[in-house]
């Protein structure tokens, strides 16, 4: 089955014809070009004039010779509805993007739009180069996202377990004599799965197994931090508990005192949180 991705940007001439071409080389060298559908599109009509489309940026086609990225020469288009129920992957470089991507889209009802660096773990953007000049840098931000987002539909179908790494980690001292060892992987990252790999080497690497109780929201697009709010709300509500209070976890531990807790929902006031420190400190929250 073709997997069909369409990344989009405010104009078409700069990021997302760098993500279609750097994409499509991605899924060659892995002799799966004939898997994928990838294309680009726009979410204004800044960069189409009386009906037709620029060409890629020349800084765009200079950055993807340096780096070897072979792409045809085209023109830029507006994303329209009818991609939304074409592509399986809508995938915008910024805020801005998802933002105009949603309201073309009417609401993504299937939840298929994303932003590139999500596929990363972050919530950054990519950068628009027309404004900052640094097409370098996108360049690189862009690879770094289509290499995790292709990943991702890679493994998707074919997982090695039923778990997830939630990227949280605890390293002992000694930590930082061995982060200075690690080299910059082939995209000149400096890679934290480098470091760990280092303790595995040295059989020191642990797992905790989050079992039953534990809930791992990934926050990566603005639904899904929008479902892990829902779904903290709906948890405090139904328990009458409040999730992760630093000033309660201190209490709890020891490493503040009843004067100290009180203090500090003195100074949130009347406010819910507040009103729940008081009641911790007062002996009323039973664990």
């Amino acid at each position: 089955m073709t997997k069909k991705i369409l990344f989009v940007c405010h104009g078409n001439i700069c990021r997302s014809p760098m993500a279609e071409f750097i994409t499509k080389k991605i899924v060659k060298d892995l002799g799966k070009e004939d898997e994928y559908e990838i294309a680009s599109a726009a979410t204004t009509e800044d960069a189409i004039i009386g009906g037709v489309g620029h060409d890629i940026d020349v800084r765009s086609q200079r950055v993807m010779n340096e780096h070897g990225i072979p792409f045809n020469h085209r023109q830029a288009r507006k994303m329209v509805k009818s991609d939304y129920a074409k592509y399986d992957y809508i995938v915008g470089m910024d805020e801005e993007n998802f933002f105009d991507m949603n309201h073309i889209s009417a609401g993504d009802p299937e939840r298929k739009e994303y932003k590139l660096l999500s596929f990363t773990g972050s919530m950054m953007d990519v950068d628009d180069p027309w404004y900052t000049g640094d097409f370098e840098a996108a360049y690189q931000d862009i690879y770094r996202g289509c290499e995790a987002l292709i990943n991702k539909i890679e493994k998707s179908g074919k997982p090695k377990s039923n778990y997830a790494v939630t990227g949280l980690y605890f390293y002992p001292a000694g930590v930082s004599e061995k982060a200075a060892q690690v080299k910059p992987s082939a995209r000149g990252e400096v890679e934290i799965t480098s470091l760990n790999d280092m303790y595995l080497q040295d059989d020191n690497l642990g797992v905790q197994l989050l079992g039953r109780g534990y809930a791992w929201l990934d926050t990566g697009t603005m639904q899904s931090l929008v479902d892990a709010s829902n779904y903290v709300k709906m948890i405090e509500e139904r328990q009458g508990v409040s999730v992760s209070a630093p000033e309660e976890i201190a209490y709890v531990h020891g490493w503040i005192d009843k004067d100290q807790l009180l203090e500090a929902a003195k100074h949130y006031g009347k406010s819910p949180y507040g009103k729940h420190l008081k009641s911790v400190a007062e002996g009323k929250v039973r664990y």
